[in-house]
């Protein structure tokens, strides 16, 4: 039996299924390569579908209609009549999985049939280097099992690569390598929330888990611009935009919440709300969320917005895919799934987690294992809040701390560490007392 190096089918299907549903385009747009399609066709209207989603355009027919004329793709009647009838192909979007492994498999098929082609030309020299021959097999053969994304590298590249970062680093002397955190000695321990990062932040129910996040949004994205998505499942939209809003103006957010409020302070709030309109903020509310939902959501603001922190409020609230599997075993597979997600999209991830009384975190232990920053958040008691107001009167700190910011795992540098912090409930806000 003669073998297929294509197939039609699966790929007008994927074509389909990205017309179909935006859930269908996100993860074609993040499996597949133009040049994984062997029929030009299906190439183009791939290229333009992805194209059209980057650019957070709704990739319908007439869209891709559109692009593909500015591109002289669809300048042949039969071509266009193709594209219309693809609109038609009948799919099921749970096949979509089988359709993406099929012609990815049909392309590495291709290229190993192209290699090996060449390697068989070469082996019908009468002075042929055996050796290099062989050599080439092996590399042939290597590249079709190591996954694109990875690559097996030598010391000379890892050096090369280290001796460029020491030169940036040199360069950028003094400056923050990640996104700012708002603490003075949070920053210098962590260099700031790096691309690939998983930040775990935990706190008992109550204690400032959503007030401390919101604080880092605050700073990274209304005040440096750094284009954020915040996913949560608890608070309601007008919870979460009347929680900025006492944050950023300062006016306590009891008031605000029964509208006492005077003249003045509705302008102060109002001014506020500026910042927040003006920032590259976006917000993703779902009372049902689910992994793949996040992930979606995640993968469709990278690809349209440049999204480059992530922050998930709360792991705990995730709905259960697998009823047959324990709860921790979940959990833990949605944090590897996150921080995978981080190094292939070159972001940081921030996952809320929430802590047992006795400090442990609930349900999946092994969360800290796979974050590269797990960080507690901890109330003083009040001895230690007596010690650190002595501590303050004599570093000249600018206030009184409440809280400590417990580093208890840090990949890129020290650990162990409390960072004192004043959180003001009122206003929601988190104050580096400090100001290292």
């Amino acid at each position: 039996m003669k073998m297929s190096y294509f197939d039609y089918e699966s790929e007008r299907s994927i074509i389909a299924a990205m017309l179909e549903s935006e859930e269908s385009l996100i993860e074609a747009s993040a499996t597949m390569r133009t040049e994984d399609f062997y029929e030009p066709r299906h190439q183009a209207m791939f290229d333009i579908l992805a194209s059209l989603y980057a650019q957070a355009i709704k990739p319908t027919y007439l869209e891709m209609l559109k692009e593909g004329h500015k591109r002289g793709t669809f300048s042949k009647p039969e071509d266009r009549e193709y594209a219309k009838q693809t609109i038609g192909f009948h799919v099921s979007a749970t096949q979509l999985p089988y359709w993406l492994k099929n012609v990815k498999d049909k392309a590495r098929l291709r290229k190993m049939r192209k290699d090996f082609i060449r390697l068989a030309e070469e082996m019908k020299n009468p002075v042929v280097d055996v050796d290099k021959l062989v050599q080439d097999a092996t590399e042939v053969i290597m590249r079709l099992t190591i996954d694109n994304a990875e690559k097996i590298e030598s010391g000379a590249e890892l050096v090369q690569t280290g001796k460029q970062v020491i030169e940036e680093r040199i360069s950028n002397k003094g400056k923050l390598q990640g996104i700012p955190t708002g603490i003075g000695k949070l920053n210098r321990l962590t260099g700031g929330w790096k691309a690939g990062d998983l930040i775990i932040v935990a706190a008992e129910s109550g204690k400032g888990k959503t007030a401390f996040a919101q604080n880092f949004i605050s700073i990274a994205c209304f005040g440096s611009d750094t284009p954020t998505l915040y996913i949560n499942s608890e608070m309601s939209r007008q919870q979460v935009i009347l929680r900025f809003a006492s944050m950023i103006s300062g006016v306590n957010n009891d008031l605000i919440k029964f509208g006492e409020i005077s003249g003045e302070q509705k302008r102060q709030i109002f001014d506020s709300l500026d910042f927040v309109e003006k920032s590259p903020f976006y917000h993703y509310h779902s009372p049902s969320l689910n992994l793949q939902k996040v992930l979606s959501a995640i993968r469709k603001m990278h690809v349209q917005k440049g999204v480059q922190l992530v922050i998930l409020d709360y792991i705990g609230r995730l709905d259960r895919t697998d009823k047959n599997s324990k709860e921790w075993e979940e959990v833990y597979q949605i944090v590897k799934a996150l921080k995978t997600l981080a190094g292939e999209l070159g972001m940081a991830v921030m996952v809320l987690a929430q802590l047992n009384d006795d400090g442990t975190l609930q349900v999946a232990k092994r969360m800290k294992n796979e974050s590269d920053i797990y960080i507690k958040l901890l109330p003083m008691s009040s001895e230690e809040q007596t010690e650190a107001s002595q501590k303050a009167r004599e570093n000249g700190w600018r206030m009184n701390p409440n809280y400590w910011i417990f580093v208890e795992k840090n990949r890129d540098g020290q650990a162990d560490v409390l960072v004192p912090a004043l959180f003001k409930k009122e206003v929601l806000r988190v104050i580096d007392v400090a100001n290292v």
